[in-house]
């Protein structure tokens, strides 16, 4: 029992010891294009078995849209556009996943609008009168005890 434990634990260092994650995410988001630019370095020796895989980007905590990659265009380093809709002020969290094993995220917050900003501090709402809210009384009677 013991040498198969050995064994299994010996296996499972040497994948944790040659996973590769990506050494550097870095994340842009253009409005106008309404484009999400991924840059990574990640090294490879050999692209059409060492590679990121997978992307995962989701949005405000939401469910994530898969990316899958055959293989990475360069050896060292290379950025992606990926169509991605987002607004001002949303999180946008990006996963990638290493063909060897590894992973790395980086998140971004998409720059607010700062025209539309600057026009609701000018020029506040009113405030909608709220409705409120009553509870029905309990009516208790009289034990008639004095």
């Amino acid at each position: 029992m013991r040498y198969i434990f050995s064994l299994l634990s010996i296996f499972l260092l040497a994948t944790i010891v040659s996973a590769t994650p990506p050494q550097d995410v870095l994340l842009s988001y253009n409005k106008e294009t309404q484009e999400l630019t991924v840059y990574v370095r990640h090294v490879s020796d050999d692209l059409s078995k060492h590679y990121i895989r997978r992307v995962s980007i989701s949005k405000n905590g939401g469910k994530p849209t898969e990316v899958h990659w055959a293989k990475q265009p360069s050896p060292v380093e290379f950025e992606e556009k990926i169509p991605y809709e987002a607004n001002g002020g949303d999180i946008i969290h990006v996963k990638l996943w290493c063909s060897d094993g590894g992973s790395k995220e980086a998140a971004i917050e998409v720059a607010k609008d700062a025209a539309k900003e600057a026009a609701a501090e000018e020029s506040p709402q009113e405030e909608a009168p709220q409705e409120e809210t009553v509870q029905p009384l309990e009516i208790q009677k009289d034990s008639g005890g004095y």
